[in-house]
């Protein structure tokens, strides 16, 4: 049986650092020190560490076919409406026609000011 892989926890622990520091180390994002960086990276080739290729490949799929959240960072798209227009906001599995929070009806405001009527 194989040994269990090293994970980005894994190192964050050796390093005693946080788990989003090791994962922008090893994107060599800009946002971290260069000595940072370097340090996190050879201790990474030390432990070795290697991305998981099953999760590659599902950033790579996600990234292709799931849809922007943020309206403001949505693209346009080849229809010429912002991606996302019309679809459900909030929680998978839950269709709810616009985000919340939704205006109340006035049934529901008669009945919370205590004079509900019934007709």
């Amino acid at each position: 049986m194989s040994e269990r892989r090293v994970t980005l926890s894994d190192i964050a622990h050796k390093a005693g650092v946080h788990v989003t520091t090791v994962s922008l180390a090893l994107r060599n994002h800009p946002r971290l020190p260069a000595q940072t960086r370097e340090r996190l990276q050879a201790m990474a080739r030390q432990m070795g560490y290697t991305p998981d290729p099953f999760l590659r490949a599902l950033v790579a799929y996600r990234g292709k076919v799931m849809e922007r959240k943020n309206p403001r960072r949505s693209r346009m798209s080849r229809t010429g409406t912002r991606a996302g227009a019309g679809k459900s906001h909030g929680a998978p599995g839950f269709f709810c026609p616009a985000p919340w929070p939704r205006p109340m009806s006035s049934a529901s405001t008669s009945s919370i000011s205590g004079s509900a009527s019934r007709g």
